[in-house]
This record gives C-alpha cells, sequence and structure tokens, in this order.
C-alpha cells in the first residue's frame, strides 16, 4: 500500500513546489524597505541640522509622547515596530528632555524638544518625519495611530 502511494505523493509534493515558485514578476518586485533606525536617524539629522544625540533622543521624546497618549496596547505595537525604542526613550531622559512628568499636549513635546536644543522650526520638521517612518516601519494600524496623536500637519 505505501509503495503504492509514494509516487503519487511524490508527484503531489513536486506540483506543490512548483507552485510555490515566484512568478518573474513577484521575484523582481522589490518589498517596500524601510531604513534601519540607525539609517533613519542619520538621515533626519542631516535633514533638519540637528546632532545624532539630540536626533536619538528627539526620537525617544516622540516615543514617550505616544507612549503617554496612547492606550498601552497602541503603544506596543508602536514601540515592537522600532527596535531599541526604549533605549531611544531612555536617551531623551538621560539628555533631560523626558522627566516623568506628563507632556501634557503637543507643546508639551514641543517643550521636550526644546530642552535637546531642537529648535520649534527644527520640532516642526522632525515630528512629521518620525510619525511618517515609525507608521512605515509598523505598517499602516501604526501610520495611523501615530497620525492621531498630531493631527495638525507638521505637528
Amino acid at each position: 500500500m505505501i509503495r503504492k502511494a509514494l509516487p503519487a505523493l511524490i508527484v503531489l509534493v513536486t506540483t506543490s513546489l512548483v507552485a510555490c515558485k515566484k512568478t518573474p514578476e513577484a521575484a523582481s518586485t522589490p518589498a517596500p524597505s524601510v531604513p534601519s533606525p540607525t539609517s533613519f536617524l542619520n538621515s533626519l539629522s542631516s535633514d533638519i541640522g540637528v546632532s545624532p544625540q539630540q536626533a536619538n533622543a528627539g526620537l525617544g521624546s516622540v516615543l514617550a509622547y505616544a507612549q503617554e497618549k496612547l492606550p498601552a496596547a497602541d503603544y506596543a505595537k508602536v514601540a515592537s515596530s522600532i527596535p531599541g525604542a526604549s533605549n531611544y526613550v531612555n536617551s531623551a531622559k538621560s539628555m533631560g528632555a523626558v522627566t516623568g512628568n506628563p507632556m501634557g499636549s503637543i507643546n508639551g513635546l514641543s517643550s521636550s524638544l526644546a530642552k535637546l536644543g531642537i529648535s520649534p522650526d527644527q520640532a516642526t520638521k522632525m515630528i512629521p518625519k518620525v510619525t511618517e517612518y515609525v507608521g512605515k516601519a509598523g505598517g499602516p494600524q501604526v501610520a495611523s495611530l501615530m497620525k492621531g496623536l498630531f493631527p495638525v500637519p507638521g505637528m
């Protein structure tokens, strides 16, 4: 019985493997890529004219603001989309931008960024870039969560 079924099983497995093979079109379409946090922060630093340390702590400040404003389960989705998210928040804390007191509003976040030496103009550029990056890294649901925190364009 097994000897009779074995050739049929081999044909079935081979057919399944051939069917799973990517088509040339699918193989040539690159998956959308999201830069690593380090690459993003280097780009952010040069784009808005802040130091790498300010960019790191600025990302941490935005994440701390999200942590404050979002339900824990939603923030967990945001944080899990950024490798080392807690390190960025800790960087903001160690630089005095995040003190443990609630930021309360977008003005509190702006104040947090100002403690890092980030000007209001730089903050206006930073927040949408960080929001976009986190959204790309985390997918549509995380993008929606982040955009909900900053309903006014640019802030």
